[in-house]
């Protein structure tokens, strides 16, 4: 298929960023093509697949409320003649039973300023609500300039990693700084985490009374710990050959389901091995439904102000993951539907969370 290499120019106006999202590059012919004077909406799932038969609406004072359905391959057509900026919302299913997808809330599109094509992407809802909005740093390096990318890392500090991952809402609402664990106590670096991660009913202790906070995370209790957050079950085959009868398999075949947990060229997962730091990353980009790669930073406005690290390289595999967990940015999407892809592009560093005074 001849490809357009057409750039659309995209302006909209958002409110908590990204439901409705500008495309920095053009669908291929066919995929991105509408007749004159219609709008194409593309709806993708936050996982990177099409959101087909997604319900939109489009709600102002001028046009009333507007609702449309995306086909198969997520693709919807809205008329050229609306006009005047709308409060947007769409919703839809996909991947697993019962888990339902949804747009950031209060998303604003101004229709005279849109063209041809505009992106729609959709998040799961969950049980313990994450920040989809926000592309906020949540990982960082050690004080000789290094990342650790084949680094284990601890029980506790991925306990953090997710505290600082959900919404200011969910932290307010699940916050506590009693966890219950002997070896968990005020004042330690990742007390409140850990302690508003079992009330969230996110993480539970190696023993009755034992959390673990020192010990290096497994495949298996990493799984548990972001299946947790769905709070949905899981109903079908098993995704992968390894994890029957593992009290963690259900999250495996959850997550396995959804492409966040991936695992080897046999179809095994491992589940007691340990994670690396960067894998941690992986993993926790696909869950946000941040999508870097390489050429992400590109045409980012201070490149220079970006952190790096020297130990992290371009020619790594998860190069981009760990990018995109250790700096604060904005960005706009590169979407090739045809090819089942959708990038980010980053515009401009944004000022970094300081986490620390929040967790203990």
């Amino acid at each position: 298929m001849k490809k357009s290499t057409k750039m659309l120019s995209i302006i909209l106006a958002v409110i908590m960023v990204i439901g409705l999202v500008p495309l920095a590059a053009s669908a291929e012919n066919g995929a991105g093509s509408t007749e004159t004077g219609k709008i194409q909406v593309y709806c993708v799932l936050g996982t990177g697949f099409p959101a087909g038969n997604a319900r939109i609406e489009l709600k102002n004072a001028e046009n009333g409320i507007k609702i449309y359905t995306a086909d198969s391959k997520g693709f919807a057509e809205i008329p050229g003649t609306l006009s005047g900026t709308c409060t947007v919302s769409a919703s839809g299913y996909g991947l697993v039973p019962g888990l339902e997808w949804k747009c950031a809330p209060e998303s604003i599109w101004d229709i005279s300023a849109a063209g041809n094509t505009v992106c729609l992407k959709l998040f799961p809802v969950l049980a313990i609500e994450l920040d989809y909005s926000n592309h906020n740093a949540y990982m960082v390096g050690y004080s000789n300039g290094t990342f650790g990318p084949n680094n284990t890392i601890t029980r506790a500090e991925v306990a953090s990693l997710i505290y600082r991952l959900m919404s200011k809402d969910a932290r307010e609402k699940y916050y506590s700084t009693e966890s219950g664990f002997a070896d968990v106590q005020r004042g330690m670096a990742h007390n409140d985490a850990i302690a508003t991660l079992v009330n969230a009913g996110v993480i539970e202790g190696i023993s009755g009374s034992t959390f673990g906070y020192k010990d290096t995370i497994t495949r298996a209790q990493f799984a548990a710990m972001l299946g947790r957050l769905y709070g949905i079950p899981y109903a079908g085959k098993d995704v992968f050959k390894d994890t029957d009868g593992n009290f963690a398999e259900q999250y495996f075949n959850l997550l396995g389901k959804l492409g966040i947990m991936l695992g080897d060229g046999d179809g095994n997962v491992h589940p007691d091995d340990p994670l690396t730091r960067a894998q941690v990353c992986a993993m926790f980009n696909r869950l946000l439904g941040r999508t870097p790669c390489a050429q992400s930073t590109d045409s980012l406005i201070d490149k220079g102000a970006m952190k790096a690290f020297s130990d992290v390289s371009p020619d790594m595999a998860l190069y981009a993951d760990i990018l995109e967990a250790t700096n604060s940015h904005s960005y706009e999407y590169d979407v090739q539907p045809s090819k089942g892809t959708i990038t980010e592009r980053w515009t401009v560093l944004t000022p970094t969370i300081s986490w620390i005074a929040t967790e203990k």
